[in-house]
């Protein structure tokens, strides 16, 4: 890969293919050690920046065309106020929606339709 080609790619930051590392207190004395761990923990894959630009923009029109149809209203007294989606990038440039072991791939916040006052809270 030429220089100018490998400028132009975007650099992802994902696990390495070894088993994970059990970390213990072993002392002060191995305290040093962490960069080489995180090192041998992480590794570096480029990815063509419009192969990822395509990628993510797919997973958002799909995401797009889920909720273009869903109803904001819940309820007689709720409604989605906001949806958040989780995407992911996996080593490759693939792109979907966040799942196992990710914190959140969706998220769902309601809000009264109506004022507090008049709801009793």
């Amino acid at each position: 890969m030429a220089p100018s080609d490998k400028s132009k790619q975007v650099i992802l930051m994902v696990p390495s293919s070894h088993e994970t590392l059990e970390l213990a207190d072993r002392g002060i004395a191995e305290t040093h050690v962490l960069k080489d761990t995180v090192r041998e923990l992480v590794v570096e894959r480029r990815v063509d920046p419009e192969k990822l630009r395509l990628n993510i923009e797919q997973s958002m029109s799909q995401v797009g065309e889920i909720f273009s149809t869903a109803e904001q209203k819940v309820s007689e007294l709720w409604e989605i106020q906001s949806v958040s989606v989780g995407l992911t990038i996996n080593a490759d440039g693939s792109v979907g929606i966040a799942s196992a072991g990710v914190r959140a791939s969706l998220e769902v916040i309601f809000a009264p339709r109506k004022k507090t006052e008049e709801l009793g809270f």
